[in-house]
C-alpha cells in the first residue's frame, strides 16, 4: 500500500498576505490511497462559497460584488483619472508639505552628476554613431530622472531587469564609463565579447541581467527571479529580504509577456516592481494611438496590483515613491507594484529613427525648455545653495573629459577573438561546431586578401596582430570585419594613418549612412532661439527642393550682388572686385597649391582629405536596393583634382563603382587647367573617362561652361602666362548649367571661404542637389581654446600663420601677398557653429552638432543634407 504525505500549508499561508513560514515547519496531515479506500474530497483553501441569501457575489476574481438589479455598463470617463504623485515642481520648489528629503548634500550631488554623466555620454554616443564609429546607440535624454532616482532607492542586492534606456541604473550602480565603452565598441574587454549589440550591457557583479533585444521579455523574467527569491527565503529566514526591479516603457505594455508577467506576480504574490516609462511614444507610435485607457497604472489595477502614478521628471517624488515600493513589495511576505513614471523622450528612439517625421519640432523643443528633468533637480539644488553656475560648468567640462577618455581607450582595444563567436554555449564545443568553425578556417585561407589576419599592424605604433590563422582566430584581433584592407593601405601611408590615428576620428564606411537615409539625420539648431528676423525658418525653406536659389523665400543677402560690400582677407571690396582679386591670387599659385597648404597646414591637408573622403565613402549606397547605384559628385573650388581624384579611387577601386562620375568646377581657369593636367599624367583611363571639367561661379550654377585651358595654347605655365584674357570664369561666356536635382554629393574643400556670397553659394548647393543628396565641406576653421592647452596652441598657430606663412610664400613663390591673403580670408572665416548656422539657414538638416572639428580645430569637415520629400 503506498502512502503519498502532502505537506499543505493552512489558508492563505504560502501565496496570501499571512505570515512569511518556511514549508517543513508547516503542520502535514496524510492521506491514504488505495484501491479499497475512495479518495477524501477536501476543500481547497482558496476555494469560495456562495452563502445562500447573500447579496454579495462570492467568486474568485469578484470577491464581494454587490448584486443589483440596475443594468448599468462601467464607463471609462465616468472615472477620473489616476493621479499624479509630484514632490517637486518645474521650477525646483516642493510643493508636497510632507516631503523631507533623505540625503545629504553630497549624495544629492552625486546622483545629479550620475544624470549628466547619462546626458553627456549619450550626446557623445549619438554623434559617434553618425560619424561611423558605433553601429547603433539609445539615448535616454528627458529620461534621466526615473532610472537614477528608482535605482538610488533600491538596494544594492536588489535583482534589476532593464530595458533599454536605463544607463542611468547602471551608472548609479557603479558601472564605470569604460564599462559602458566596452560594450559599445565590442572590444575584447566586454564581457559579452562583442556578441550582443549596443547599449545591451549587464553585470552580474552590480545584478543587473544582460538587456535583450526583444520587448518586453524581461518582465516574465522578473516575476519568475522574484518567485524564486521568494522561496528562497521561505527554505532560509535569515537571506536578507530582496526585491526585483524590472524597466519597460508604456510601448512594451502591449504585448502579451506584460500581461503575462503582471497576472503570475499578482497570483503569486511575487515582490516585484515594476516600473514604467510612459514617455509618449512607442517607436513611431504615440499613446494615443496605442490604447484608449488611462495609461498603463489602470491595468494593475485590473491585475488587483498597488499601482502608483509619478511625475517621472521629478527625482525626488520617483525616488519617494519608488522607497516607499520597495517596502511594500516585501510586506506580508511579499507582492508586486506597479509604478508609471510619466515623462517625455525627447530623443529619438534610436540612432534608426527621425521621430520629426511623425511629431513636431515644436513640441519636442518645448518640452525641453519648459521641463526637463536634470534642470529640474539643478533649480532645487541651487535653491538649497548647494549648486551654482561655476559646479555646473566645471561638471559638465571634467564629466565631458572622462567620457572622451573613456571612449578613446575602448576604440583602442583589440577586438574579441573570432573563436568566441563559437563559445560559451556549451561546456564543450560540439560537433557541428566545430565543423563550422573548420568552415571559417577555410574560407579565411580562401580570401585572404579580404581579411585583415597578415599581423601588419594599421599604423606604427600598433603591435603585430600574429602572423597566421590560428592567433587570428584565437587571439583578440584589431579589426575582423570586411573590407578592402590593400586598398586602405595605398590611401594612406603608415605615417598619415599614424597621426590620423592621434588626432582624428578614424574613417568608417558607415558615415554613408548621412548619404543615403534621411531618417539618420536630426536637426540641431535650437528652435526659434537663433533665427534672426531676416533670416527663413530652415523648416519652411525645406518644403520645395527644387525652387530657385532667387526664389521670393530666399533673403536679399543670399542673392548675388556685384556692388555689395565683402572682405577680401581684412579689407572691405565689392563682391565683384573680390573676385577678380581671388582669382588673381589662385592663378598666381595654381602650380604650387599643394606647397601653399602644406605650409598652412605643416601637411596636415593630406591626412584630413583623406578622411573627408574616406567619412563620405563615396561609390557605395549600404541602405540602397543597389549597393553600386550611380552617382553624380559636384567638387566646387576643386580645381587642380585633389578631392575629386580621391573621391574616384574610392569609388571605383575601393567600392568597385565604375558608375560614380565626378564633375570639377571652379571659377579659376588656371586652377581647372592645372586639374587636367594633373588627370591626364595621374589617373587611369576609366577614372579620367568619369572626370569632366567646368568652369561657373559656385553662387550661380546656372551658368556655366566647359573648361577652356589657360593659357589658351597650352604652350606655357598658367603662371607665366601673360595674354590678355582674364583667368576667371564669365558668365557672358556660358552654354551649359547644373540642372535642379541632378546630383548626390556636393563637396567643396578649402574653397568655400574664398567665396564672395556663402549664403548664396550654399542655397545654390541646395538646389542642384537631389532631395537626399549630402553638401560636405572641408574648410580651415577656428581652434578650439577652450582649455589652457587650446589657448597655447591657438596662439602659436596665430603666430605662424600672419608671420611665417606670408615670408615663407616671399621666399618660396615670390608672392608674399597671395599668401598674406590666404591667411587673413582664414581668420575671416565664421566659427564652426556659426558655419553649421548658415547651412541651416540654407535649408539643410545636420547631424549631431553639425560638424566635426579636426586637429583641435584647426580644420573642420560640416556635412548637411538636403531633406526628401
Amino acid at each position: 500500500m503506498k502512502t503519498l504525505r502532502l505537506a499543505r500549508p493552512p489558508p492563505r499561508a504560502l501565496f496570501r498576505r499571512g505570515t512569511l513560514r518556511p514549508a517543513s515547519s508547516l503542520p502535514a496531515s496524510t492521506v491514504r490511497l488505495t484501491q479499497q479506500q475512495p479518495t477524501q474530497h477536501r476543500r481547497h483553501a482558496s476555494s469560495l462559497s456562495q452563502r445562500p441569501d447573500s447579496k454579495f457575489l462570492m467568486f474568485p476574481g469578484a470577491v464581494k460584488s454587490q448584486f443589483s438589479h440596475d443594468l448599468h455598463f462601467v464607463q471609462p470617463s465616468a472615472h477620473e483619472a489616476l493621479p499624479t504623485y509630484r514632490a517637486v515642481d518645474q521650477h525646483g520648489v516642493v510643493v508636497d508639505p510632507n516631503f523631507v528629503p533623505d540625503l545629504t548634500d553630497e549624495e544629492v550631488v552625486k546622483l545629479y552628476r550620475d544624470m549628466l554623466t547619462v546626458s553627456i555620454m549619450d550626446v557623445v554616443m549619438f554623434d559617434a554613431q553618425r560619424q561611423g564609429r558605433v553601429s547603433f546607440y539609445m539615448v535616454s535624454a528627458g529620461e534621466e530622472a526615473v532610472s537614477v532616482a528608482t535605482a538610488s532607492a533600491l538596494a544594492p542586492e536588489d535583482v534589476i531587469f532593464c530595458q533599454y534606456r536605463e544607463q542611468g541604473v547602471f551608472k548609479q550602480r557603479g558601472f564605470e564609463l569604460s564599462d559602458f565603452m566596452n560594450q559599445l565598441f565590442a572590444n575584447h574587454k566586454d564581457p559579452g565579447k562583442g556578441r550582443n549589440m549596443p547599449v545591451h550591457y549587464g553585470s552580474r557583479e552590480l545584478n543587473i541581467h544582460t538587456i535583450s533585444s526583444p520587448l518586453a521579455t524581461q518582465l516574465p523574467q522578473a516575476a519568475g527571479a522574484a518567485y524564486a527569491l521568494k522561496l528562497q527565503r521561505m527554505q532560509d529566514p535569515s537571506i536578507p529580504p530582496r526585491v526585483v526591479a524590472t524597466y519597460f516603457g508604456e510601448g512594451a505594455a502591449s504585448e502579451g509577456d506584460f500581461h503575462a508577467a503582471l497576472n503570475m506576480a499578482a497570483t503569486r504574490s511575487c515582490p516585484v516592481l515594476f516600473i514604467c516609462r510612459n514617455n509618449g511614444y512607442a517607436i513611431s507610435t504615440p499613446t494615443l494611438e496605442q490604447y484608449r485607457g488611462d495609461g498603463i497604472a489602470s491595468r494593475g489595477v485590473g491585475y488587483g496590483i498597488d499601482t502608483i502614478r509619478v511625475d517621472g521628471n521629478d527625482f525626488w517624488a520617483v525616488r519617494e515613491v519608488t522607497k516607499r515600493a520597495r517596502e511594500m513589495a516585501l510586506q506580508d511576505g511579499g507582492r508586486p507594484i506597479l509604478i508609471e513614471a510619466m515623462t517625455y523622450r525627447v530623443s529619438h528612439h534610436s540612432t534608426s529613427d527621425d521621430s520629426f517625421a511623425y511629431r513636431a519640432r515644436v513640441e519636442v523643443e518645448d518640452w525641453k525648455r519648459r521641463d526637463n528633468p536634470i534642470a529640474r533637480l539643478r533649480k532645487w539644488m541651487e535653491g538649497k545653495g548647494i549648486w551654482d553656475e561655476n559646479k555646473e560648468r566645471e561638471a559638465r567640462e571634467s564629466i565631458r573629459r572622462d567620457v572622451l577618455k573613456a571612449f578613446a581607450e575602448a576604440e583602442r582595444e583589440k577586438k574579441p577573438p573570432i573563436r568566441a563567436m563559437f563559445e560559451d554555449v556549451y561546456e564543450e564545443l560540439t560537433p557541428d561546431l566545430r565543423t563550422q568553425m573548420g568552415e571559417l578556417r577555410r574560407h579565411l585561407e580562401r580570401y585572404p586578401d579580404e581579411y585583415d589576419a597578415t599581423g601588419t599592424p594599421l599604423n606604427p605604433l600598433e603591435p603585430q596582430l600574429g602572423s597566421n590563422l590560428d592567433t587570428f582566430l584565437a587571439g583578440p584581433n584589431r579589426r575582423t570585419s570586411f573590407g578592402a584592407v590593400q586598398v586602405r593601405r595605398e590611401l594612406l601611408t603608415m605615417a598619415a594613418r599614424s597621426a590620423l590615428k592621434r588626432a582624428l576620428p578614424s574613417p568608417r564606411s558607415a558615415a554613408t549612412c548621412i548619404l543615403e537615409q534621411p531618417q539618420y539625420l536630426r536637426l540641431t539648431r535650437p528652435f526659434s532661439t537663433t533665427l534672426s528676423a531676416s533670416t527663413p525658418n530652415p523648416s519652411s525653406s525645406s518644403s520645395s527642393s527644387s525652387s530657385s536659389s532667387k526664389s521670393s523665400s530666399t533673403p536679399d543677402y543670399a542673392i548675388p550682388d556685384p556692388s555689395r560690400p565683402t572682405h577680401f582677407g581684412f579689407q572691405t571690396v565689392t563682391e565683384a572686385e573680390k573676385r577678380e582679386r581671388v582669382a588673381g591670387v589662385f592663378t598666381s599659385v595654381a602650380e604650387s597649391y599643394d606647397r601653399m597648404n602644406d605650409l598652412m597646414s605643416f601637411g596636415w591637408h593630406r591626412v584630413w582629405k583623406d578622411h573627408f573622403v574616406a567619412s563620405l565613402n563615396p561609390g557605395f549606397s549600404p541602405f540602397s536596393t543597389n549597393p553600386r547605384s550611380p552617382q553624380h559628385i559636384l567638387d566646387i573650388a576643386g580645381g587642380t583634382g585633389d578631392i575629386a581624384f580621391r573621391l574616384l579611387h574610392t569609388a571605383h577601386v575601393v567600392n568597385a563603382n565604375p558608375d560614380v562620375r565626378v564633375t570639377i568646377s571652379d571659377i579659376n581657369r588656371a586652377m581647372l587647367t592645372v586639374g587636367k593636367h594633373r588627370a591626364a599624367h595621374q589617373l587611369p583611363a576609366s577614372q579620367q573617362a568619369a572626370l569632366s571639367f567646368v568652369e561657373a561661379n559656385a553662387e550661380d550654377l546656372t551658368k556655366a561652361r566647359p573648361l577652356v585651358p589657360y593659357p589658351p595654347d597650352n604652350s606655357t605655365s598658367p603662371h607665366e602666362y601673360k595674354g590678355s584674357e582674364q583667368p576667371f570664369f564669365d558668365p557672358a561666356t556660358a552654354t551649359t548649367s547644373i540642372p535642379d536635382n541632378s546630383v548626390d554629393l556636393y563637396t567643396v574643400a578649402f574653397g568655400i571661404r574664398n567665396f564672395s556670397n556663402i549664403p548664396a553659394a550654399l542655397r545654390e548647393a541646395r538646389r542642384v542637389l537631389k532631395p537626399g543628396g549630402v553638401f560636405a565641406c572641408l574648410e580651415f576653421s577656428k581652434v578650439v581654446a577652450s582649455n589652457p592647452a587650446g589657448a597655447l596652441f591657438d596662439a602659436v598657430y596665430k603666430e605662424w600663420s600672419f608671420r611665417a606663412i606670408p615670408l615663407i610664400g616671399q621666399l618660396v613663390a615670390a608672392d608674399r601677398d597671395s599668401y598674406q591673403y590666404l591667411v587673413e580670408s582664414i581668420a575671416r572665416f565664421p566659427s564652426q557653429e556659426e558655419f553649421r548656422d548658415m547651412i541651416l539657414d540654407a535649408g539643410f538638416v545636420v547631424a549631431g552638432e553639425g560638424y566635426e572639428n579636426l586637429t583641435g580645430g584647426v580644420a573642420a569637415i560640416h556635412k548637411g543634407m538636403k531633406p526628401r520629400e
